[in-house]
């Protein structure tokens, strides 16, 4: 009887232990330094970046490039405005 009383108990016990809890809270991954130190150094810069889909990547050099020729564009047909004139 005293075995049949401990078995359900541990059982009771184990099934308690084992329940799924459901967080609905949102956890944020933010790297360490011992774990990833490039990730955790660049992690603002990373995060901020959109990879637009006619790229395959993008890194400091594409973004600093891309506003360079908007610049040069820019200047270009300033430039063609006031030739016409």
């Amino acid at each position: 009887m005293h075995k049949f009383l401990y078995t359900i108990l541990i059982s009771i016990l184990i099934f308690a232990g084992c329940s799924s809890q459901n967080n609905n809270t949102q956890q944020t991954y933010v790297p360490d330094l011992k774990d990833d130190f490039y990730e955790a150094v660049n992690y603002a810069a990373l995060s901020s970046w959109v990879i637009p889909e006619n790229e395959k990547s993008k890194s400091t050099f594409t973004i600093m490039d891309d506003n360079v020729k908007e610049r040069l564009n820019n200047i270009t047909q300033h430039l063609l405005i006031i030739s016409l004139h």
